[in-house]
């Protein structure tokens, strides 16, 4: 069960669990889930995170993985099959609940490093 979900932009939904994240595209008019990339916390080597200036302004999270080069994935490649070390969220508002997502995803991945 997750312990957090948040909906994104572009048809996004953040899913936060126990031991990794799962970032799913979502169909525009179905909901369903059109595509999904999960990132267990062993792989992610650190997180950017985007504060949203307003309520009504966007912000992210980004997470560094291991391997591939220096390179961002973006929204639009995240799930078309690009390369890269980097996948990214994107949130409108929902300050608080990213920013509690942000603190639980650096301490599930700090208490992986240390086994």
């Amino acid at each position: 069960m997750a312990e957090f979900i948040m909906e994104g932009g572009a048809g996004m939904k953040l899913e936060v669990f126990e031991d990794k994240v799962i970032i799913n595209t979502l169909g525009l008019f179905s909901k369903k889930v059109k595509n999904s990339k999960t990132i267990p916390y062993t792989s992610i080597i650190a997180i950017d995170f985007k504060k949203p200036a307003s309520e009504n302004s966007s912000g992210y999270i980004k997470f560094r993985l291991l391997g591939g080069g220096e390179g961002y994935l973006g929204l639009i490649n995240l799930f078309v099959g690009s390369e890269g070390n980097v996948s990214e969220f994107t949130f409108i508002g929902q300050i608080e609940l990213a920013e509690k997502i942000k603190n639980y995803i650096e301490k599930q991945v700090i208490a992986k490093q240390k086994h």
